[in-house]
C-alpha cells in the first residue's frame, strides 16, 4: 500500500508578496501562453515564473532554478520548522449548485502501478521530459498532483468537513470563482488517523500522471528509499465517494481533410440513430441545455450518444446514438485494441468508431493537436467551428467515477483527454522541496 507522510511545507511569505491571490494560478498543463503572461503580470512572483519559467532550451530550467534559490533568501518563500499536512477546501458553484470540497495535501511515496497506485490515462513522453528538468533544477515538486482514496464510510470527510477554517490564513479566489483554503491540521492525533487512513487506501491519479511517473522515474534512478525526499510527491487527496467529486466531459475539435458533409451523414447513419436539433446563435444555450439533458439522460440508460456540430451545416446540432443492436459487436470489436472495460467508454468508441473507421484518421492524426483538439465547455466547441477553425466539434458525456476505477484497477489507460477533474488543484499554495526537508 501507499506511503503517506506529513512534510515541511515551502510557503509563500505574505509579508513579502502581499496578496496571495496575485501569485497563485492553475496547474501548469492548462495554462495557455497567452494565460501564462497574464498571471506573470500580476506579480514577479506568481507561481508561473517557476512552473512555466522563461527561457529558451535548458536556459528556462536554470531561470526557474535561479529564482527559486532567489526568493528563499529574500524570504518571498519560506519553509515550515515543523511537518504537518494540511486540510484542502474548495468552494465553488457548478450549474446553479454550491459546493464544498475538503481533501488533504501531504506527500506520497512513489511505487510502481498496481502497488496501491492505479492511473487511468496515457502518458506522453515530451511532458515528462520537461517536468522531469524542472523537478531536478528545483529539487522538489512545485505543485500537487490531484489523487483520489477510497473511503466509502467517509470516514476522514467525516471528521474534516466540520471543522471551521480562517479564511483570512492562506485562502484565494481563482479566475473561475473557486475558493482555495488551506489549513495545517493542528491536532496530531487526528493527523495520524487521516495519514494511516490514506496509507491504508487504493490511491488513483486524476491528474498528473506525466509528473507522477517522472517523479517514478527520477526515483528509481536514484534508488527509491521511504527516507529519502525524492522518493515522494506533494499530492492532494479527495475520497473518490464524495458527492463534491465532479468530471466534466472534454469535447473534440476535429479537423478533417477533404470533409464531405453528406457523405459523413450517411456514414454515421450505419452504425447511429441520428436526431437533428435546431440551432441560431440567438437561442443556443437553449439547444445546448437540450442536447446535454438528452444525453445524460441516455448515458443513465446505457446508451452511447454524442452531440455533433459541423462547419457544413450550422443550423443544427445532430444527436446521434449508436444502435443498441450495434453496440454489443462494436465494443467486441474496440476491446481487441484497448480491452474491455475501455472499449465500454463513450470516448473510446467516439475515438475507434467516429474518429478512426468513420473520419478516416489514423493513429498518429487522433493523437496530434493539428487534428483533434480540445475544450472543456459545449459553447466554445460549437464557436471554434463556427469560427471555422475546426471542421467539426463533438460533444461528449463526462466519463463517471466507477468507469475510472474499473479502468485503472485493470491496469488499462483511457484515449487521452477522457476525464476532467473539476475544479483543479490551485498551484502556489504550498510547494515540497526536498532539500527543505
Amino acid at each position: 500500500m501507499p506511503k503517506i507522510k506529513p512534510f515541511k511545507a515551502t510557503l509563500y511569505n505574505k509579508d513579502v508578496v502581499g496578496d496571495l491571490n496575485l501569485v497563485v494560478a492553475p496547474p501548469y498543463d492548462i495554462i495557455s501562453p497567452e494565460q501564462r503572461e497574464v498571471f506573470a503580470a500580476k506579480s514577479p512572483y506568481n507561481i508561473v515564473h517557476l512552473t512555466l519559467p522563461e527561457g529558451e532550451g535548458d536556459r528556462k530550467y536554470e531561470n526557474a532554478q535561479k529564482k527559486l534559490l532567489s526568493w528563499l533568501l529574500k524570504d518571498v518563500l519560506f519553509t515550515d520548522k515543523e511537518e504537518g499536512i494540511f486540510i484542502y477546501e474548495q468552494k465553488f458553484s457548478f450549474r446553479g449548485k454550491n459546493y464544498k470540497r475538503r481533501g488533504i495535501i501531504a506527500i506520497m511515496m512513489v511505487e510502481d502501478y498496481g502497488n496501491g497506485v492505479f492511473r487511468h490515462e496515457k502518458t506522453f513522453g515530451g511532458p515528462k521530459e520537461d517536468r522531469r528538468k524542472l523537478m531536478e533544477a528545483v529539487n522538489g515538486h512545485l505543485e500537487p498532483l490531484f489523487f483520489l482514496y477510497a473511503d466509502k464510510e467517509s470516514e476522514i470527510n467525516n471528521k474534516i468537513y466540520d471543522m471551521e477554517f480562517d479564511y483570512t490564513a492562506r485562502s484565494v479566489v481563482d479566475e473561475l470563482g473557486v475558493r482555495h483554503t488551506l489549513w495545517k491540521v493542528p491536532d496530531k492525533k487526528l493527523e495520524e488517523f487521516i495519514v494511516n487512513k490514506l496509507s491504508n487506501s487504493n490511491i488513483y491519479i486524476a491528474d498528473g500522471h506525466h509528473r507522477y511517473e517522472t517523479a517514478l522515474l527520477y526515483a528509481k534512478e536514484k534508488g527509491i528509499d521511504e527516507n529519502k525526499p525524492y522518493s515522494y510527491v506533494l499530492a492532494a487527496f479527495f475520497n473518490m465517494y464524495s458527492k463534491d467529486l465532479i468530471i466534466l466531459p472534454t469535447q473534440r475539435l476535429v479537423k478533417v481533410e477533404s470533409f464531405l458533409q453528406e457523405e459523413f451523414i450517411k456514414k454515421l447513419a450505419q452504425y447511429f440513430k441520428i436526431a437533428a436539433i435546431s440551432y441560431s446563435d440567438e437561442m443556443s444555450e437553449v439547444a445546448i441545455s437540450r442536447l446535454i439533458t438528452v444525453m445524460r439522460d441516455r448515458k443513465e440508460k446505457g446508451m452511447v450518444c454524442f452531440g455533433v456540430y459541423s462547419m457544413y451545416d450550422p443550423s443544427k446540432i445532430y444527436l446521434i446514438t449508436l444502435k443498441e443492436e450495434l453496440k454489443g459487436e462494436i465494443i467486441k470489436e474496440i476491446s481487441n485494441v484497448v480491452g474491455q472495460e475501455v472499449a465500454s467508454l463513450d470516448v473510446s468508441i467516439l475515438t475507434e468508431l467516429v474518429l478512426k473507421r468513420i473520419l478516416g484518421l489514423s493513429e498518429e492524426k487522433v493523437t496530434s493537436r493539428a487534428y483533434v483538439d480540445y475544450t472543456r465547455y459545449e459553447k466554445d466547441a460549437i464557436s471554434t467551428v463556427k469560427k471555422g477553425i475546426r471542421d467539426l466539434a463533438f460533444i461528449l458525456n463526462p466519463t463517471s467515477i466507477e468507469e475510472v476505477i474499473r479502468v485503472a484497477e485493470k491496469n488499462l489507460v483511457m484515449p487521452q483527454k477522457s476525464t476532467d477533474f473539476f475544479p483543479k488543484i490551485e498551484s502556489g499554495l504550498t510547494i515540497y522541496l526536498f532539500n527543505e526537508q
